[in-house]
């Protein structure tokens, strides 16, 4: 497991696995190393915001960014502040408008 967590590890961009990303946390919690008490579960709950990109990206190219980032603000803040959040945002909305 210990390899194959190594192998998966080393293709995740470096910044997925910082806050507010959860990447690590969840390899750890997948492969019984990390046990979250009360506090870090909610904490991994609020994570999802991050995790409502594809959503984000539907609102940009339904309503425009100024309105999508009111509906998303904490989402549009942190992209503005990540560059590999910002390109899957790209990688995302250039899917979206083939």
């Amino acid at each position: 497991m210990k390899d194959k967590k190594a192998a998966i590890m080393d293709k995740v961009h470096p910044d997925l696995l910082v806050p507010p990303h959860i990447v690590d946390k969840l390899f750890q919690l997948v492969a019984g190393e990390w046990r979250p008490d009360p506090a870090q579960q909610e904490q991994l709950a609020a994570a999802q915001e991050y995790e409502q990109m594809g959503a984000y990206a539907e609102a940009i190219v339904a309503k425009g960014r100024e309105e999508a980032d009111k509906h998303f603000p904490v989402l549009a803040d942190h992209i503005k502040r990540c560059p590999g959040c910002k390109s899957t945002l790209e990688a995302i909305l250039a899917f979206l408008n083939e």
